[in-house]
């Protein structure tokens, strides 16, 4: 990164980062390492959250980016559709924190979708819509148990982004948590829902 002098550059980066945490991931749960998968995940993440940065920053060069956008965002869509196998097969906290960075990769991805010719963009709408509506089928499915497991995982995922863009992140974070409370309606009877307080 020390090398990297222009946007273009560092989005390139991020995104070869953000494979190699994916390949970490793959490496941690053949492990069956949740420390370890837990990282790789935020990793994930957060160097897909970096690149899309890097995509805004590089546009305000004058450059045409449409290119880097493209490539950015196919890699974030190759990126969702793993993990979107992985939540349907996971359980517990491992499941519950590949719901929370889908949700991620869903917001990052969108801010790289701005950048896109406008034939590109439509097509990618309609994608993001059919991967939006699997997930929340994905969401619905929770048990109870789990349900309460997410919104403690969210609540501490929210005091860790405490010190980057902390509105934008409590603000999608309580939205997560509000869906997860909605799935939980039909299963409250099996086990009660229990929001912890947010840390300051």
């Amino acid at each position: 990164m020390l090398l990297a002098f222009t946007p273009e550059q560092r989005a390139k980066i991020h995104n070869a980062v953000a494979g190699e945490r994916m390949a970490e991931l793959r490496f941690m749960l053949a492990k069956n390492n949740t420390v370890g998968i837990r990282i790789a995940l935020q990793g994930v993440s957060d160097n897909f959250e970096a690149a899309s940065e890097d995509v805004a920053d590089a546009k305000l060069t004058g450059l045409n980016i449409d290119q880097l956008a493209k490539t950015i965002n196919d890699s974030i869509k190759e990126k969702q559709k793993v993990l979107s196998v992985l939540g349907e097969q996971a359980t517990g906290e491992i499941r519950v924190r590949v719901l929370a960075s889908l949700e991620v990769l869903r917001e990052v991805k969108m801010k790289v979708e701005k950048n896109l010719p406008a034939d590109l963009l439509v097509n990618e709408t309609i994608d993001d819509l059919n991967l939006q509506i699997g997930d929340n089928i994905a969401s619905a499915s929770l048990s109870a148990t789990e349900i309460n497991q997410a919104v403690n995982v969210l609540f501490e995922l929210s005091t860790q982004s405490a010190g980057k863009e902390a509105s934008s992140q409590a603000a999608r974070i309580k939205i997560l948590i509000s869906e997860f409370q909605k799935a939980s309606i039909s299963l409250q009877k099996e086990i009660p829902v229990t929001v912890k307080s947010a840390k300051k």
